[in-house]
C-alpha cells in the first residue's frame, strides 16, 4: 500500500501540513489559505473557522498528537469532502484513522 505524501495532496486539500506546522502556523494564515478555496465567504464563516482553528491547535499542543493534519479533502469519486483529517503518523491508513467533519 502506497502512503500518502504532501505532495500527492496537493491540489486535493485546501490545506495541509504536520501537526507540528499546522501549530506552528498562525490561525489567520490558515484561514486565508481555506478562504482562497471557497466560495461566498462572510465574515462570520472566517471568524469561525479562526476560533475552531486556534482551539484545534491548542488541544493539539496540549495532547501531544504526532502525524499530519488536512482540511476540506476532496473525495472526487463520491463528490464529497472530508473538513479534517488526521492520518497517522506511521503505517498504513485504515477506516479506524480519525476524520472529523459536521
Amino acid at each position: 500500500m502506497n502512503r500518502y505524501t504532501f505532495s500527492t495532496q496537493t491540489g486535493k486539500a485546501y490545506y495541509c501540513n504536520s501537526i507540528p506546522g499546522f501549530i506552528a502556523d498562525r490561525s489567520t494564515d490558515i484561514v486565508g489559505r481555506l478562504i482562497r478555496h471557497a466560495f461566498d465567504i462572510n465574515k462570520e464563516q472566517a471568524n469561525a473557522w479562526e476560533n475552531q482553528i486556534a482551539e484545534l491547535q491548542r488541544r493539539l499542543e496540549e495532547c501531544g498528537m504526532k502525524g499530519d493534519i488536512i482540511f476540506e479533502y476532496d473525495i472526487v469519486r463520491l463528490g464529497k469532502r472530508i473538513e479534517v483529517f488526521l492520518p497517522p503518523a506511521s503505517g498504513p491508513l485504515t477506516a479506524s484513522h480519525t476524520i472529523l467533519h459536521k
